[in-house]
């Protein structure tokens, strides 16, 4: 359910500047299949930015209680 509701987000934000992995993985909290899912991910942002695929300066890593309950999109 997140992550459809993060992928419309992202959709009708219409920004260029969010990413989110077409892959997902179950991970547990505190254990080493998240250290796991986070090194990998990462590991896919430095290849777009190794390829020039996306420049990018910053990653900020938001979990599911720091995504906005409501969101009003004035772009």
């Amino acid at each position: 359910f997140l992550r459809q509701e993060i992928t419309n987000f992202i959709k009708q934000s219409n920004r260029k500047n969010i990413y989110m992995p077409e892959w997902s993985e179950a991970t547990m909290w505190g254990g080493t299949s998240l250290l796991q899912m986070h090194l990998r991910a990462f590991n896919e942002l430095l290849d777009f930015k190794r390829d020039s695929k996306w420049n990018w300066d910053y990653v900020i890593n938001l979990s599911e209680s720091d995504f906005p309950i409501k969101y009003n999109f004035k772009i």
